[in-house]
């Protein structure tokens, strides 16, 4: 079945859920499925917060102090070189202004 047919029937499912979410009769089946659904998605929630804090967030921790660090250089860095840059284009529009030479760059 391509994705697209699988896409349509989605679409179908949900559409009909929420036309019978409107119906009186169906609103109390809706209730409890949705109660039961969140108990279940929560679960599975918290079983994945405590799999990546046991086995995944102590092998990594350490890798993601490291390239925090980069990163916080590398946009110290950037951020110097776009006040240069910018300090720069001011100082040329501000001599334009007044008619003087732009000394050579270097």
């Amino acid at each position: 079945m391509n994705s697209f047919l699988k896409s349509v029937i989605i679409i179908i499912i949900i559409l009909i859920i929420l036309a019978l979410g409107k119906v009186p009769y169906f609103q109390q089946i809706g209730r409890d499925l949705y109660a039961k659904l969140e108990a279940w998605v929560r679960g599975l929630w918290k079983s994945g917060v405590d799999f990546w804090n046991q086995h995944i967030l102590g092998r990594v921790s350490s890798e993601i102090d490291k390239r925090q660090e980069i990163v916080k250089k590398q946009i110290g860095n950037q951020a110097k070189q776009v006040e240069q840059t910018l300090w720069q284009k001011i100082k040329d529009y501000f001599l334009g202004l007044t008619g003087q030479q732009q000394p050579a760059n270097k």
